[in-house]
């Protein structure tokens, strides 16, 4: 029901915000974009951006766990560990979204309850847009809007983790997929920790370890890998963040425009 004209752009600004910010300040963008430029409330910003970390990160533990599952197997055992994830993922999300939004209702609830400000109108504000979070969650509990959400996710989870595959094929990282699988997970998780600037140290640490432990990779081959792909990915969310600001920005101006020409029609006039 959103202009994929506009939510594209954002999406893109979005991701650049997230590399480069530290603390995961990044994430907030989606929040201010979507208010910004589609007049869509916080309360459902925040609800957007929920379920896609939360829809993401079950396909990211999923895919080591596949990954763990299959090492040293044949491919003929992966239909099996395929379909063994995916009734559980589907099962898990039933149960998780069953009891998530009166979850969340409850928390808030012993939160306000515990501190002596509960009265105030940020407090009264921020409950109401969470409970408007909670009843947005619900609908999850129906079987069509979770496949359709898991459908999206496993599509973004896919393109994230061939791009991954692309760039190491180029530096001649030759494993089985179930190894690489594992390794990119362990750096998509890792990448999450808010603890650096852009991601710098962390995210090559983290490919470092685990290509030195699934692969017998030395540290420094290792460290030159991660740092290669994080570069690259730090450079192409650069570039496209900033195709989206100047998408963006020629919309805003689109919009002025009518406005513009009738403020000097009316001058003119006058």
């Amino acid at each position: 029901q959103l202009p994929l004209g506009v939510l594209f752009p954002i999406t893109l600004c979005h991701n650049f915000f997230v590399r480069t910010l530290p603390l995961m300040v990044g994430e907030f963008s989606y929040i201010a974009l979507l208010r910004r430029h589609l007049k869509i409330p916080v309360s459902e910003g925040v609800r957007s951006l929920f379920e896609a970390r939360l829809f993401d990160l079950q396909f990211v533990i999923v895919g080591g766990t596949f990954g763990l599952l299959t090492l040293g197997r044949e491919p003929t055992g992966y239909v099996l560990a395929v379909l063994a994830l995916a009734g559980g993922l589907i099962i898990e999300n039933r149960v998780l979204f069953s009891v998530l939004p009166k979850g969340i209702e409850r928390i808030w609830t012993c939160i306000v309850r515990i501190y002596p400000w509960r009265h105030t109108a940020l407090l009264d504000s921020a409950g109401h847009k969470l409970g408007e979070v909670s009843l947005q969650l619900d609908r999850f509990r129906c079987l069509r809007p979770l496949l359709k959400a898991l459908t999206f996710s496993l599509c973004t989870y896919g393109i994230n983790v061939s791009c991954h595959l692309l760039l190491l094929s180029t530096l001649n990282v030759n494993q089985r997929l179930s190894v690489l699988l594992v390794v990119i997970s362990i750096v998509m998780i890792a990448a999450w920790f808010p603890f650096s600037l852009s991601g710098f140290g962390v995210i090559e640490g983290s490919w470092a370890g685990s290509l030195v432990m699934f692969t017998d990779m030395e540290v420094g081959a290792a460290l030159s890998v991660g740092f290669f792909i994080h570069c690259c990915q730090v450079l192409m969310t650069s570039l496209l963040g900033l195709l989206g600001f100047v998408l963006l920005t020629s919309q805003v101006r689109e919009r002025l425009m009518p406005a513009c020409n009738q403020a000097q029609k009316r001058a003119s006039t006058s």
